[in-house]
């Protein structure tokens, strides 16, 4: 198994922005034989930074995903 910390421009559940981040996320949780994820890193690209930040805390309090989410 590998220890991933994934860097991403997160806008699921952002009206009008991409979802493929997100899904991407998505996958890796839903296959803990493939990887353990360990943090997360926002960055800008589908939207601010600080929107892909306070959406990918939105969603993880949502998903009761506890993993560190670090802007930038």
């Amino acid at each position: 198994m590998k220890r991933i910390v994934f860097d991403f421009d997160n806008t699921m559940g952002v009206r009008g922005r991409d979802i493929d981040d997100g899904l991407a996320l998505l996958y890796l949780i839903g296959n803990p034989e493939l990887a353990e994820v360990e943090a997360v890193c926002t960055t800008y690209g589908n939207a601010t930074c600080d929107i892909v930040h306070e959406n990918t805390l939105r969603l993880f309090k949502e998903w009761h995903f506890d993993v560190p989410a670090y802007r930038g």
